[in-house]
């Protein structure tokens, strides 16, 4: 959920919830635990780039936006083992402007996203200390 918690309109809003940063596999076949060395698990049909543009957002106005950050798809490893992806890390990306001044602000927001059993994903935003560290754009 997008919401502009400041007292202001914002206007041109962008959300872009990124490719993970990082991913975490389930292996349903063969060995369990990690990647062994020399493995490749291609994760291109896990993930997509999701984009949510609002020309305004009001103060305290809310708009639902949908992050795709990793799909939980079982895909075959170089060594033909299962792979599931259980566990994401993703980075919302949030550009606006204030007052139709031509200066872009940005923030980033890291989520967690977890597999449920049920086959739908968690998506929670992780404690401070626990974030992957990233930039700030200026």
């Amino acid at each position: 959920m997008l919401t502009n918690i400041g007292a202001v309109p914002v206007y041109s809003v962008t959300v872009v919830c990124d490719i993970p940063v990082g991913v975490e596999f389930g292996y349903t076949t063969g060995p369990p635990g990690t990647t062994e060395p020399g493995e490749d698990v291609k994760i291109d049909t896990l993930v997509k780039v999701s984009k949510f543009s609002i020309t305004k957002l009001g103060s305290l106005e809310r708009h639902p936006f949908t992050c795709f950050g990793f799909l939980p798809v079982s895909i075959k490893t170089s060594f033909d083992r299962i792979a599931v992806a259980n566990h994401a890390w993703v980075t919302v990306k949030v550009h606006f402007t204030l007052f139709h001044i031509p200066i872009v602000f940005s923030n980033e927001f890291p989520f967690d996203g977890f597999l449920q059993g049920d086959g739908t994903i968690r998506w929670s935003e992780p404690p401070l200390e626990e974030a992957p560290s990233g930039t700030l754009e200026k």
